[in-house]
């Protein structure tokens, strides 16, 4: 028989549909909805909202759906000025993966450069030529 220890979990079957709602509720009043804002309205920390998705996969989808709805909102706002460009840069970078790309032409006018050739050299020739001393008369 296992024993469980700690506080029994705040899940419920209606936490997906809990997500949802505050993703909704957060565009109705102009806000972006944030895992942080969640946490405050499910009553939990971050880290919990975390192990439930692991744990519960309609969970996992509702806040990926928050998630998405985020950057979304991030991009488009942010691009209309409604939102300051800055801080949206800086959440899309650190929260959703954008990162700033410059594309360097590494060849030679549009031309593969080809991979250098290397030697073999035997450790038997590499050898002598480090004992090897020239002594002049």
């Amino acid at each position: 028989m296992s024993m469980r220890t700690g506080r029994p979990t705040k899940y419920r079957e209606d936490m997906p549909q809990r997500v949802l709602n505050y993703v909704d509720e957060a565009f109705a009043t102009g806000k972006i909805p944030t895992i942080q804002g969640l946490s405050c309205v499910l009553e939990v920390d971050e880290d919990t909202i975390g192990n439930w998705g692991k744990k519960y996969p309609s969970f996992f989808g509702a806040v990926k759906r928050l998630k998405q709805s985020q950057a979304d909102n991030l991009q488009n706002k942010g691009l209309r000025n409604e939102f300051n460009p800055t801080m949206c840069i800086f959440l899309l970078k650190n929260n959703h993966g954008f990162t700033d790309r410059q594309n360097i032409d590494i060849t030679s006018k549009g031309k593969s450069i080809p991979a250098p050739i290397l030697a073999n050299v035997s450790s038997d020739d590499s050898d002598k030529e480090n004992t090897e001393t020239t002594k002049e008369d």
